[in-house]
């Protein structure tokens, strides 16, 4: 099931929330900016946005396909940012795609559920409404408010990861006749797999800082 939200921000740092993408675009002028917010999309609803915003065919594809790597693109009329989000729990990471289109006039955000049944990003509306001093200043400010929560979530799952670490080699050299490599070969695909994801991370954020 997916779901959406649909913001208007002002200038003057007001988050108002209506009743549908159409409402948010038709609010918008005098320094406002308009943010559409969704988890689990499907193509009826991004591909509406496709005609009023501009958005490339592609980038929406590949919005909808969650088996992409890390990118960015950029169009004449915005740019499509495609970064993950790391889960860790029992043993086995999960990635999960995050995407963003934005522009000059609007952020358009693509959040999905976690194992758990949550959005990754829950609670996010009220984390913009604490940094709005940030986020009213533009799409690319209330991006990067956001982008600070998926990489807060990023360090947990490390953080997590290490915790699991310490406990094997403690086990190894506590219990070496009882130790099951097995546990030892999980946490090697996680890291294999995290360090994928975020070597072409860090081309998307090479390309933002020089612009290119």
């Amino acid at each position: 099931m997916s779901l959406a939200s649909y913001y208007q921000i002002t200038r003057a740092g007001k988050l108002s929330k209506v009743n549908s993408a159409g409402e948010a675009m038709a609010k918008t002028g005098d320094g406002a900016f308009f943010w559409l917010h969704y988890v689990e999309p499907t193509a009826e609803d991004l591909h509406p946005l496709i005609g009023p915003l501009k958005l490339h065919l592609l980038s929406v594809e590949d919005a909808l396909d969650m088996n992409q790597i890390p990118k960015i693109d950029d169009f004449p009329d915005g740019s499509f940012i495609l970064l993950n989000a790391f889960k860790y729990a029992n043993r086995v990471l999960q990635v999960y795609e995050i995407d963003f289109f934005l522009s000059n006039h609007y952020l358009v955000s693509v959040d999905r559920f976690g194992t758990d049944g949550n959005p990754l990003l829950s609670g996010i509306e009220e984390l913009v409404q604490r940094e709005m001093d940030t986020c009213r200043q533009g799409p690319a400010f209330l991006m990067h408010t956001i982008l600070d929560a998926v990489v807060d979530g990023k360090f947990t799952a490390v953080e997590a990861l290490e915790d699991e670490l310490a406990d094997i080699e403690d086990a190894v050299l506590e219990h070496p006749g009882q130790y099951d490599p097995k546990s030892l070969q999980q946490i090697r695909r996680a890291l294999v797999t995290l360090r994928k994801s975020l070597f072409h991370e860090r081309e998307v954020l090479v390309k933002i800082c020089r612009k290119d």
